[in-house]
């Protein structure tokens, strides 16, 4: 893609550089021309001046009826050489003709040549990156993608374990709390039952129960804690998976659109 762009911008400032190059060289010619024109004009006034003078002259040689050959010989002359630079006037002028059609056909040429380039850029935009890229160049983007893909996958696979980690350590949690609450109203009614039993006894169960509630308030703790550790895993996995979803678009819309895009 940035080669094409590249190519792209090479070839229009070529064009741009031969359309300056063709102005600068119509002003030159331009003058050349108007130099030339004037010229003839001068020329084409002087032919008219030596016909008219010719035209009198053969009307006065007509009525004398009797030209002199030396006379006649020079007016062959003069009219020759007034053929000849009538022929050179007619030429020149021929000349810039073709000249100036020629010119106008290369500037026209240029104008489609940019036309075509600018309309192959277009076309490009609208194209698959298939008909952009070369193989070797599809075959990396048609890699990468894969590599995302497998990537993302693995990452919604393992987001899904840790879904289903977190709904298991919920029902645990949810057991562990049913649990502390029987054998704290167990305690509560073995009180009440041994209030009038031995004291030390008393005091030995109700420890037992302090100690089994303690266990299931670390196991319950100790659930917690993994519990949120595997919700900021979750985060993590989710802030991850979003950027690599948003970097495989960024990249399959720059390879589809682009550049730039471009040709």
């Amino acid at each position: 893609m940035l080669k094409e762009l590249t190519g792209d911008l090479f070839d229009r400032k070529e064009i741009i550089a031969r359309e300056q190059e063709m102005e600068r060289k119509r002003k030159e010619d331009n003058q050349n021309q108007n130099f030339d024109f004037e010229t003839s004009k001068q020329q084409l006034s002087k032919a008219a001046e030596l016909c008219l003078k010719l035209a009198e002259q053969l009307d006065s040689k007509s009525l004398c009826q009797q030209p002199k050959s030396s006379e006649h010989n020079k007016l062959k002359s003069e009219n020759q050489q007034l053929k000849q630079q009538l022929g050179e006037v007619i030429d020149a002028n021929l000349h810039w003709q073709k000249y100036n059609v020629e010119r106008d056909n290369y500037v026209i040429s240029l104008q489609n040549a940019l036309k075509s380039k600018q309309t192959q850029k277009c076309a490009c935009a609208s194209r698959e990156p298939a008909d952009v890229l070369t193989e070797a160049q599809q075959n990396e983007v048609d890699k990468i993608l894969l590599n995302a893909k497998a990537k993302t996958s693995s990452i919604e696979k393992e987001k899904e374990q840790l879904q289903d980690s977190i709904r298991d350590l919920r029902l645990t949690i949810h057991q562990k709390n049913q649990e502390i609450e029987n054998l704290q109203k167990s305690a509560a009614m073995s009180q009440d039952h041994h209030r009038s039993s031995n004291r030390s006894n008393d005091d030995d169960y109700v420890n037992m129960l302090k100690e089994q509630i303690r266990a299931v308030t670390e196991d319950f703790e100790a659930e917690r804690r993994d519990r949120e550790e595997a919700h900021s895993k979750i985060l993590e996995l989710e802030i991850q998976l979003r950027q690599l979803r948003n970097s495989r678009s960024n990249f399959q819309f720059y390879h589809q659109g682009n550049t730039v895009v471009d040709g």
